[in-house]
């Protein structure tokens, strides 16, 4: 509209308007139609935890650190199971294996969602799921000793494990809920699973190195959870696991299909050729030939 100023000054005008309007009766509350003033987080922490300072294992995605300063003073996080897993090997390992043995018997994990539940109880987070993860760093969870801390404004979520058949609870309204339950030392023999990990290590890197345009950044942290091995490369959102000897992937956000990728004895014995790579968006792999 280079030669229609008037025109185009008056459509401006307009929308300057229109916004301020929106502005002036449309933002009297959040998005979560809590009122602007007050604090941003309406948090309600049990005594126990406001006065007596803890270590906190944090797990999924989201660290919920915006819940530390409501905590003790001298409390931490540590975003160990989730997006970036930590452990049990590394640098990392033993940096968060330092901080263990120092804040030891002061140790909690945190976890989305109103308790954690015996696994009889079918509802999530279960604690055999939260142990499995857990057990990275020789922990489990101590379930007599149980805090709940709620957040009024927060849409309510829930920590589930990968691959999980239970349905997920309803949601409603914006009242978050989050169980820190106190941590102890799980003296059960851990050699059985170490060796598994470690098999599971060898198919998992060899997935990785026959396609390494999908598994980026390579050689991430293995969680075992639900009976599931599992890495998640944040590059790409993409999870493959290893269940039921097949080895499989899926995208988090393009297309949440499971993709079969072969047995896991079959890439045991020797690497796979596989056809990979994304097509309109999607990441595809195929084998090229049938394995074992």
């Amino acid at each position: 509209m280079a030669n229609h100023t008037l025109g185009r000054n008056g459509i401006l005008l307009a929308l300057f308007v229109a916004q301020g309007t929106q502005l002036v009766l449309g933002t009297d509350y959040r998005w979560n139609r809590a009122p602007w003033d007050g604090r941003l987080f309406n948090v309600e922490v049990p005594e126990k935890l406001a006065i007596e300072p803890n270590l906190y294992l944090t797990m999924g995605g989201p660290s919920n650190s915006f819940l530390v300063p409501f905590l003790a003073r001298g409390s931490g996080f540590v975003n160990f199971s989730g997006g970036y897993a930590l452990g049990p090997d590394g640098a990392n390992a033993s940096r968060v294996r330092a901080m263990i043995e120092r804040s030891t018997p002061h140790l909690r994990v945190l976890v989305s969602g109103e308790s954690i539940y015996p696994d009889a109880a079918l509802r999530e987070p279960r604690q055999t799921d939260v142990d499995d993860i857990l057990r990275t760093f020789g922990l489990r969870v101590d379930m007599n000793d149980c805090e709940t801390i709620t957040v009024q404004g927060l849409r309510p979520s829930v920590w589930r494990a990968f691959d999980s058949s239970m349905p997920a609870p309803p949601m409603h309204g914006y009242k978050g809920q989050f169980t820190s339950c106190h941590l102890m030392a799980d003296t059960r023999d851990q050699s059985q699973e170490a060796a598994a990990r470690r098999a599971v290590d060898a198919v998992l890197n060899r997935l990785e190195d026959a396609c390494p345009a999908l598994f980026r950044p390579p050689r991430p942290q293995t969680e075992h959870v639900n009976q599931v091995w599992l890495r998640f490369y944040g590059a790409t959102d993409l999870t493959a696991w290893v269940s039921q000897g097949e080895v499989k992937f899926a995208s988090a956000v393009r297309d949440t299909r499971d993709v079969f990728v072969g047995r896991e004895d079959a890439w045991a014995e020797r690497p796979l050729p596989l056809e990979c790579g994304r097509r309109n968006g999607i990441y595809f792999a195929t084998l090229t030939q049938a394995g074992p």
